[in-house]
């Protein structure tokens, strides 16, 4: 019965949380289809809803190579651009998220999945700070990709995106509901919406936090 199923996914996600645990991880990320019923069961077992994703997919891609002008201040990311990047995720993030992700440079890039093979990543620096970000990867089943934005840049989001599109085979953006303006030039481009998920993060230790490394912008 339903009740069977319920106490046997609570029992998961509970070794789940206990394995954690013992590994010393801070936190445990779960994503869900936001109208899936292990929602709810994720909840009762501790998991926090802090924000939704919307699935955008188009049946080809948009733009050919080249018909999207790099922004000015373009370039690879390099290892020495981690701090500036977090920064850059202090400012483009909502609070309620950054603190649920980590408020800390340590936290902040233990939270982040580790780089996939083959992916791609740029940045756009304006005097001497990151003020855009741009990342692409191939996934199983479509390459992927993500942005970030400074508030005072935000002439930079078109032509971060519509880089990502002129790069070909991008089927698919996985938008997070507070990037509304990246929702709406995809959907400018003939991408649609084919799902919505849900965002759950549970603390599973108390998190240590570092003075030195606070999210602190020049």
């Amino acid at each position: 019965g339903s009740w069977d199923i319920d106490t046997a996914a609570l029992e998961l996600l509970e070794g789940v949380i206990e394995a954690a645990g013992t590994r010393y991880a801070e936190r445990i990320f779960l994503r869900l289809p936001s109208e899936s019923p292990l929602v709810l069961l994720a909840r009762r077992a501790g998991f926090f809803p802090y924000f939704e994703e919307l699935l955008l997919q188009s049946r080809e891609s948009m733009l050919g190579p080249g018909a999207a002008p790099a922004p000015a201040g373009l370039t690879g990311r390099l290892p020495q651009d981690d701090y500036s990047l977090f920064q850059l995720f202090s400012a483009a993030t909502p609070q309620t998220v950054r603190a649920a992700m980590g408020l800390t440079f340590d936290q902040w890039r233990d939270a982040h999945e580790p780089h996939t093979r083959g992916r791609r990543e740029w940045v756009v620096s304006s005097k001497g700070r990151i003020t855009g970000w741009l990342g692409l990867s191939r996934g199983r089943r479509a390459k992927e990709a993500e942005v970030l934005v400074h508030p005072d840049h935000s002439d930079l989001w078109r032509g971060l995106v519509e880089l990502a599109l002129a790069h070909g085979g991008l089927r698919r953006w996985l938008v997070p509901d507070y990037q509304t303006i990246t929702a709406d030039i995809l959907l400018g481009h003939g991408f649609y919406e084919t799902g919505r998920f849900t965002m759950l993060i549970k603390t599973v230790a108390v998190p240590v936090m570092s003075l030195g490394m606070a999210p602190v912008e020049a």
